[in-house]
């Protein structure tokens, strides 16, 4: 097998440096024209095909997205993290970028993405799960480092002119599920939130109460639960509630993997969706748990997280190339989706 011209092996060939035959192939203007057909002409002649490598070194750039994790003890991302990752990847792999993941303590995660800004090992950032008050917000402005914001964050409500964000309408989407339930005769209904440590749970409160409020319906703080986004705490919420002498009639719930262990416990005790309590979940169109029959399990808000990932990565990629000017932002909706889990509850066709 022939040995593959390398970007060395050209500049020696043309007696160039590396970084002028790297910004020749990539059209530099501080490159004469005449240099570049010389450099263009090699190139085709010894079958040169520019490595990711030689890219970088030409327009200055790692080429590389930072996506830091922090190791906390909820589990949240995971699945939804996947599918949004697999978003951004691929609008990533269209502009020739890859990604940086990185897995921390969460004592450590401030000065990771410090690190990274400072090695220019990464040209941007993405944050994800922001918080009421995020410090990684502020960090990533002072160290002048494009970044963008799965979300908002409630310290920097007053200020999202100032920084690239994509956001879901969580509050909406929780207060149209709740009202669907309101119409269809409910008033004993519970929520089952996401942790409310992160601010599109606590969005999505504000919406479950904005409903129960314009309804008069009464809020009860024994049926309102903040949890992680996963099956068994779904099956174990659901549990606390069927025991309860006095039951929801009723739940709203911040993820399908929560509606699916409500379900497994509403049939351990023979109770059918729909017809005993009814449920209504967010649905992120996860696609390990994809259900596109004609009509669907579980009502749903749907809100792709795949969609996101790969929106947020085309924002912050046109920031990064300097394609778009001022700051960019993006508020998607949620669709309502009714399936088999929701019915009529004892006030239907009451005033």
């Amino acid at each position: 097998m022939a040995k593959k011209t390398s970007l060395k092996d050209l500049s020696l060939h043309l007696g160039l440096s590396q970084t002028t035959v790297s910004r020749g192939l990539a059209d530099y203007p501080e490159v004469s024209d005449s240099t570049k057909a010389r450099i263009r002409q090699a190139a085709a002649d010894l079958n040169y095909a520019p490595s990711n490598s030689a890219k970088k070194l030409a327009i200055g750039k790692s080429l590389t997205i930072g996506h830091i994790i922090a190791l906390r003890d909820h589990m949240t991302l995971n699945p939804f993290y996947a599918d949004f990752i697999a978003g951004a990847g691929e609008c990533y792999a269209q502009y020739g970028y890859d990604m940086l993941i990185s897995m921390v303590d969460p004592a450590k995660e401030l000065s990771t993405y410090r690190d990274l800004a400072n090695s220019q090992k990464v040209d941007g950032f993405v944050i994800s799960e922001p918080t009421p008050n995020d410090e990684r917000i502020s960090l990533l402005q002072s160290l002048d480092i494009p970044f963008i914001v799965h979300g908002r964050s409630h310290a920097h409500q007053q200020d999202t002119s100032h920084y690239h964000w994509l956001d879901v309408n969580n509050k909406r989407g929780f207060e149209n599920a709740t009202r669907y339930l309101l119409e269809q005769g409910h008033r004993d209904i519970a929520l089952v939130n996401g942790l409310e440590t992160m601010n599109f749970a606590l969005r999505r409160r504000q919406g479950f109460e904005a409903a129960m409020a314009a309804f008069d319906a009464p809020i009860r703080e024994k049926w309102l639960f903040s949890e992680d986004m996963v099956e068994h705490r779904g099956y174990q919420v659901a549990q606390t509630l069927l025991a309860q002498e006095h039951k929801p009639t009723a739940i709203v719930c911040s993820s399908v993997l929560l509606a699916l262990g409500i379900h497994r416990a509403m049939s351990v005790q023979g109770l059918k969706l729909g017809e005993d309590i009814s449920v209504i979940c967010w649905d992120d169109c996860l696609s390990a748990f994809s259900d596109r029959s004609d009509v669907p399990q579980f009502t749903a808000m749907r809100s792709s997280i795949f969609e996101a990932g790969n929106e947020i990565a085309a924002l912050l990629l046109s920031q990064i190339q300097q394609r778009q000017t001022g700051f960019q932002s993006k508020l998607m909706e949620a669709s309502l989706v009714i399936g088999q889990s929701t019915g009529q509850g004892p006030y239907y066709g009451t005033s």
